[in-house]
């Protein structure tokens, strides 16, 4: 790499493209391993493949004097991945505080208020959104608890925890309650989805996420067999910025329900399939991901390989031949005009 060629490839070695630490695309699992070299001209391997290369793992690398970096892959797709995925810059300056909202929304978690009774206690705060400002509704300090208000129910807006209070929120959730209705236990299961689903998609080499959503495909088969809700409670109005995880959960109870309801075998396969089909968005720029306008075709062009990437990150995590190829096939059409491969009619899968 010394002599600034775009790769290498000794005898072994698949080739290294040399790439700068601040061309990173930020926010996105990266499709390939990084490395460094040492001094002695050996790579070492600093980043795994799909790992999220955020800002913390960017300022941990570079406190370590690492600013040039080794992607070991094919020099063109390593540029395509620099020059198409790189988040857009937003203007700092008249943006109507989207760009603090933007910002702030990875750290809150969106949930449903049918949870939540008047007067029950709570070790978390929760919050609504009032001018693309995440405003309190309930305060809770470290350690201690509130109760839950009428205000809670009567936000007019929807309602959200803080993601670092999640572990306490799964703690209420799995609090037993003597007066669950099946709304609520409705809910309970939904919540339950939309976290594996979100943890799942946030590291997907964890074998407690994998199991996670695989607990989950199965408690929701469970509900749906016993009949101890109604289809319709289990499905969840989208919500913009937190459209992919509930999306997810009414994909999967969509499908779980029709495969019960014809008595296909391995229900579990496409209901886990179908909690994880969008897990290559992981890779999209938040700007794309969100974009309320039509995409142009080149958007279109990118957005369209979320299907294999999501494929390829399911790769190597113990599911089954079945759900990886539900995957790759949840945008193809009986009529041949779906996409990426274009795959007609009796050629799809019963899972695609």
């Amino acid at each position: 790499m010394g002599n600034g060629s775009i790769g290498d490839a000794t005898l072994g070695q698949k080739i290294k493209v040399p790439v700068g630490i601040d061309s990173f695309p930020q926010n996105l699992m990266v499709p390939f391993d990084v490395y460094t070299k040492s001094l002695t001209g050996n790579y070492v391997c600093v980043l795994k493949k799909w790992t999220k290369f955020d800002q913390v793992t960017k300022d941990a690398l570079k406190k370590q004097g690492l600013m040039s970096l080794y992607i070991e892959g094919d020099a063109a797709k390593v540029k395509q991945y620099l020059d198409n995925e790189k988040p857009a810059a937003v203007p700092a300056k008249a943006d109507g505080g989207s760009l603090a909202y933007t910002n702030d929304k990875s750290l809150y978690h969106h949930v449903s208020r049918a949870l939540f009774t008047v007067g029950t206690q709570v070790g978390f705060s929760i919050f609504t959104v009032n001018d693309m400002r995440f405003m309190p509704i309930i305060s809770v300090m470290d350690g201690k608890s509130a109760s839950i208000t009428e205000s809670v129910k009567s936000a007019s807006g929807d309602i959200y925890i803080k993601v670092s209070d999640m572990p306490l929120f799964r703690e209420f959730l799995a609090a037993p309650s003597k007066t669950a209705t099946p709304q609520v236990k409705a809910a309970t299961v939904k919540e339950g989805v939309k976290m594996c689903v979100r943890d799942f998609m946030s590291d997907p080499a964890s074998q407690r996420n994998t199991d996670g959503v695989v607990d989950s495909a199965n408690q929701v088969i469970g509900v749906l067999k016993r009949k101890e809700v109604a289809l319709n409670d289990l499905l969840m109005r989208s919500k913009g910025d937190w459209h992919i995880y509930n999306h997810s959960n009414n994909v999967a109870v969509l499908a779980t329900a029709m495969a019960v309801a014809m008595g296909l075998d391995h229900v579990e396969k496409l209901a886990l399939a179908a909690m994880v089909h969008d897990i290559g968005k992981t890779m999209l720029a938040p700007e794309l991901l969100n974009k309320k306008e039509r995409l142009t075709a080149g958007e279109f062009s990118i957005w369209k390989r979320h299907v294999t990437d999501g494929s390829q990150m399911l790769q190597g995590k113990g599911l089954s031949g079945d759900t990886i190829t539900a995957v790759r096939q949840h945008h193809e059409k009986l009529s041949g005009n779906g996409y990426p491969f274009g795959i007609k009619g009796m050629a799809l899968t019963p899972f695609g």
